[in-house]
């Protein structure tokens, strides 16, 4: 389930609400970033989030394995995937 999506510009969010899959991804090359929150995501979920960003098929396996530690990795010039868990 994705619990946020936003775009951030300059160290600011723009709009308050969560924003369409989609519509961040056509954000991204625009200098800022974008924030995806998901929670437990099933992979018909990765899959869809995966096509919309351009990922590599490696980063959806990543993100669909449970890691013990945080990682982080780069995938292009503009890419970067962190995959962590939260705390309990």
């Amino acid at each position: 389930m994705i619990v946020g999506c936003a775009y951030y510009q300059d160290g600011l969010r723009e709009g308050q609400n969560s924003m369409p899959l989609e519509e961040a991804a056509a954000l991204r090359g625009q200098g800022g970033f974008v924030w995806l929150g998901l929670f437990q995501p099933d992979a018909d979920e990765l899959t869809r989030t995966g096509k919309a960003f351009g990922l590599h098929e490696l980063a959806i396996e990543d993100a669909q394995i449970l890691h013990r530690r945080p990682k982080i990795e780069s995938h292009d010039q503009d890419v970067r995937l962190v995959v962590v868990r939260t705390a309990r």
